[in-house]
């Protein structure tokens, strides 16, 4: 007989010791460390950079590492950039350096790579918080594409952070414009529907009706006539102020903000390490062509570049046909000509002393690892430096 739940003298019965599972208290996930995180680094040929210097070979490349840090100490932003575009060290990621390393070091012969650490911060911010304002996804698929290429280019952290705000605040501009003009444009025409609607509705009055109209019904129609024509009159000059906005948009033959700022991104782009250099050329020019498309299809037009923007661009071939060549200061007199040699004198000589090797217990393993001692500093223009002889 089966007791019940209302009978006075029903008793819970006991759950054995050995049936009881033993309580674990919840708890939170462990943390994960900081240095597992993915965030960028920097991989660098100890192998070419050693020849440069007129190194001793595979004996000075602990030498040669151990310099790089104390110079990039000193200024992490300025000395990243100068190594970037020296061609001898590429970004990536530390997720996939390892992968990547084995690649390049197999593409090309004698080459031996090293991983370089950002500092924890970067002008008082964390590296990580930087990398998330170039990586954060936006609203629009044509921008987080060229977030993606501005991401893997060779450039510093603290440029592609700038690159990726301006491209932000520009995509922003054009969707807020793109907005404000589709509203004018809606709203004239839906006036000028009403407008068709209304005289619609007035012929039909008169047809079904064969008495002749009254002067008071006269006076009625016209003025709702002109208070339509009115609003319409509004509405269209308000679109007209609309489409005046943001500036005019980059014919084919002009070049616009986005095509400045791909130029600019894709000045120093990684080659692949199997690709040879007449297959990286059209496939930078394929990547802009898709980007500006993406642009053009999602905001309707591509904005002009101002005459500033123009001054400042980076890549000659950006430069507008009817813009003014650049000019030269004529050589004195008996002077002799001058020549590419003799302008990188200066960076020649500072070349000129090899780091001598030295015996050092760094391991190559423990050259290919990435230590967290390097600490930066100040930020500065962008440069492209000839070969790696001004970072030193």
């Amino acid at each position: 007989m089966e007791e019940s739940w209302d009978d006075p003298l029903f008793q819970v019965p006991v759950i054995s010791g050995e049936a009881e599972e033993p309580f674990v208290p919840p708890r939170p996930p462990a943390s994960e460390d900081a240095h597992a995180i993915d965030r960028p680094v920097l991989l660098l040929d100890l192998a070419a950079l050693s020849a440069q210097l007129g190194g001793g070979g595979a004996a000075s490349y602990a030498a040669v590492r151990s310099h790089v840090l104390s110079t990039l100490q000193a200024d992490f932003e300025r000395r990243s950039n100068e190594l970037l575009a020296s061609g001898l060290c590429w970004h990536t990621m530390r997720s996939c350096a390892a992968e990547e390393r084995e690649e390049r070091e197999a593409a090309r012969a004698g080459s031996f790579l090293t991983v370089i650490e950002y500092p924890d911060e970067l002008h008082g911010v964390a590296v990580e918080a930087l990398w998330e304002e170039v990586v954060r996804p936006t609203a629009w698929e044509c921008l987080d594409e060229i977030k993606m290429h501005l991401a893997t280019c060779n450039r510093g952290l603290q440029w592609k952070v700038e690159i990726a705000a301006e491209l932000d605040a520009l995509a922003e501009a054009e969707a807020q414009l793109t907005e404000r003009r589709a509203g004018a444009a809606r709203a004239l025409d839906a006036l000028s529907a009403e407008r068709e609607e209304m005289l619609g509705a007035m012929h039909a009055s008169h047809a079904a009706d064969s008495t002749p109209l009254r002067a008071d019904d006269i006076t009625r129609m016209l003025a709702q006539l002109d208070a339509i024509d009115r609003q319409i009159e509004e509405a269209r000059e308000a679109h007209e102020v609309a489409l005046g906005e943001g500036g005019p948009a980059a014919t084919r033959e002009e070049c616009s903000s986005v095509a400045l700022l791909l130029d600019l991104i894709f000045e120093f782009y990684p080659q692949a390490p199997d690709a040879p250099w007449y297959e990286h050329v059209p496939t930078l020019k394929a990547y802009k062509q898709e980007s500006l498309r993406m642009w053009r299809s999602t905001f309707g037009r591509l904005p002009k570049a101002s005459e500033t923007a123009l001054k400042h661009a980076a890549p000659v071939s950006s430069r507008p046909s009817h813009a003014r060549p650049r000019l030269r200061v004529p050589l004195p007199p008996n002077a002799a000509p001058r020549t590419r040699d003799a302008a990188s004198m200066g960076a020649t000589a500072r070349l000129a002393q090899p780091i001598t090797p030295q015996s050092s217990p760094h391991t190559s393993a423990q050259l290919h690892s990435s230590p967290r001692e390097v600490q930066g500093t100040s930020m500065v223009q962008y440069g492209s430096p000839s070969g790696a002889a001004s970072f030193f």
